[in-house]
């Protein structure tokens, strides 16, 4: 799994909180066992120590509240967003994390099971 995920964000982290995008797509398919975003950025440091954009919990909380974080990728929607966005949130910046999310359901998706 950790080979996918890198694989699919290799070249297309751009900005701290397109790691929102995987944390959200973890989230979805059940496969956290710690939710807390600052937990999930220290996993990530050590998973993918030489990224672009290191994940850190600041940059995923831009965009975390009050939209993304707590609505499911697939109930994601343009004008849900922008009816609810702060002022650290742009239109293009939802566009790019739920691309980056798209892909990395349909990349993870479904997960492996090892029997």
């Amino acid at each position: 799994m950790k080979t996918k995920i890198g694989e699919c964000l290799k070249y297309r982290l751009k900005y701290f909180y397109d790691w929102l995008a995987l944390w959200r797509v973890l989230a979805d398919l059940d496969l956290l066992m710690e939710t807390q975003l600052t937990e999930f950025a220290t996993q990530m440091q050590l998973w993918f120590p030489d990224a672009s954009k290191k994940c850190n919990a600041d940059g995923m909380g831009d965009y975390f509240s009050p939209y993304l974080g707590y609505t499911k990728l697939e109930l994601w929607n343009q004008n849900d967003f922008m009816a609810r966005h702060t002022s650290k949130q742009s239109l293009s910046g939802f566009l790019h994390i739920q691309g980056l999310a798209t892909d990395l359901m349909k990349t993870l998706s479904p997960v492996p099971v090892i029997r």
